[in-house]
Formats: C-alpha cells, structure tokens, sequence
C-alpha cells in the first residue's frame, strides 16, 4: 500500500530477493568458492525476466500509445466546438485530451471516442467552431 502503488508488494519482495542473492553471491566469491556459473545462469534468468516484463508492458500499452500518437494527428483537424459524426456517434466536440475526445449529443449525452478513431474511422465534420468559442 506504499506511496499507493496497487504492486508494492511483488515489487519489494523482488528487490529483497535480488539483493539477497548479491550478497550470497559476494559472500560465496569472498569464500573463494567458484560463482561462475551460478552468476551465468542468474544473469540469463534475470534477462529473460526483464524481457518478458518489457514485451507485456509494450503489449499492455499498446492501445494507450496509438491514442496518444494519434492525438498530434488529429488535433490540428478537429477543435472544440466542432460539430462531428465519428464511428456512427454525432455530436458537438466539447473536450479533448491526449487520449479521448468527448462529444456531446443532440439528446445531452456524453461519447467518449479514443483518439485512434479519427485516423482509423470516416470522421464528418458537420459544423466547424466559430473563432469566438
């Protein structure tokens, strides 16, 4: 529950483990016992562990990334105030941030469209803002 990150715990734990087997290994070197090949597979089983958590966190962000790249994109297209139908959704441009544009309906309702849609989707503009807003 530190600093409220939802994994501290599996964090903890794994720094504990690293620096205790740095130690058992420093302390088995000062022993002038042979570490070589403990210190060899240590080094392939952590490498595999940093890949596997780089290929989840690119896979997990993939999404995230592709909104965000899409929002230098799409800004200089669409504004607030902006009258625009998007992925079957009409609706007055009334937020737009690095991730999501938020529509507003004839009927009052609220659409949040993921940026990635203006550059994959038909995108209509109806109306354009007028300089005032």
């Amino acid at each position: 529950h530190s600093l409220g990150i939802p994994s501290a715990a599996i964090i903890a734990n794994f720094a504990f483990y690293l620096v205790f087997l740095t130690l058992t290994i420093s302390a088995l070197a000062q022993a002038r016992i042979e570490t070589e090949l403990i210190t060899a597979n240590l080094t392939v089983i952590l490498g595999g562990i940093v890949v596997a958590f780089a290929i989840g966190y690119g896979l997990a962000s993939r999404d995230t990334m592709a909104n965000f790249l899409a929002s230098f994109y799409s800004r200089s297209k669409v504004h607030v105030g902006d009258v625009i139908t998007v992925d079957g959704a009409r609706g007055k441009v009334i937020g737009m941030d690095s991730t999501s544009l938020t529509l507003e309906s004839d009927d009052g309702r609220l659409i949040v469209v993921p940026l990635r849609k203006l550059t994959t989707e038909k995108v209509e503009i109806h109306e354009r803002a007028s300089a005032e807003e």
